[in-house]
């Protein structure tokens, strides 16, 4: 099962705009081992807004630098819909584009599949992102560009065919408008296997939000992903 346990660091803490999950397991791929993954998600109160919801996809490679250390490209798109501010000519819709990169490092501190009592790992990462706001009526096309990095914490534990999991996040953002946050993640999930190398993921995350302006919300994300890997 090593293929299936060690699938996915889909997005552990890159922009929580477009990519805000973790879908992975605390196993390590293996070295010479190629993950692949596609993920879609919902955000429900995103940007602290009633009925705003933020839908999401995104795609990962991953591959194992060693036994204990993998590396993750990624990229991640989003839209919302009931996307809504305050302006002069009061409160008004904006059509809402987010997109980010992102380059995450991931090491295996235990493994439970060699007798530890869990699976432990680390990770630290970092990504540019961009959005895009759009209104015809108010002629607004405004972009906001910046980049979002922080650290995390992941446990597992193997019960086969499932493979729970728990995962802690912190992140710093920082946007070329001045603007600056802090996000705090909380994810519960498993991985479901159905194959030696695929598998599904199902996951619930709690975000916690902090502006520079000490403006404080919390937003709930339901997540899947389809995962496969190819050992070398």
């Amino acid at each position: 099962m090593k293929i299936v346990l060690g699938a996915w660091l889909i997005v552990l803490l890159v922009a929580g705009a477009a990519h805000a999950n973790t879908l992975v397991t605390a196993l390590s791929l293996g070295k010479g081992t190629w993950a692949f993954s596609a993920t879609g998600a919902q955000q429900a109160n995103y940007s602290n807004i009633t009925d705003c919801k933020q839908n999401k996809g995104g795609l990962s490679v991953g591959y194992g630098l060693t036994d204990k250390l993998d590396a993750y490209i990624l990229y991640g798109s989003a839209t919302t819909t009931n996307y809504s501010q305050l302006t002069p000519l009061g409160v008004q819709p904006f059509d809402n584009l987010l997109t980010n990169y992102g380059l995450i490092l991931k090491y295996g501190l235990m493994n439970d599949t060699e007798g530890a009592p869990v699976s432990l790992s680390i990770a630290g990462g970092a990504s540019p992102f961009s959005a895009e706001l759009k209104n015809a009526t108010l002629g607004v096309d405004q972009f906001v560009r910046g980049s979002q990095g922080g650290i995390g914490v992941l446990v597992s534990k193997v019960f086969i065919p499932f493979v729970p999991y728990l995962a802690y996040q912190y992140m710093l953002q920082n946007g070329d408008t001045g603007t600056k946050g802090v996000e705090t993640q909380l994810s519960i999930g498993s991985l479901i296997a159905w194959a030696k190398n695929a598998g599904l993921f199902v996951e619930y995350t709690n975000h916690v939000v902090i502006t520079d302006g000490g403006i404080g919300y919390s937003m709930g994300e339901i997540s899947l992903s389809l995962a496969f890997n190819i050992e070398k």
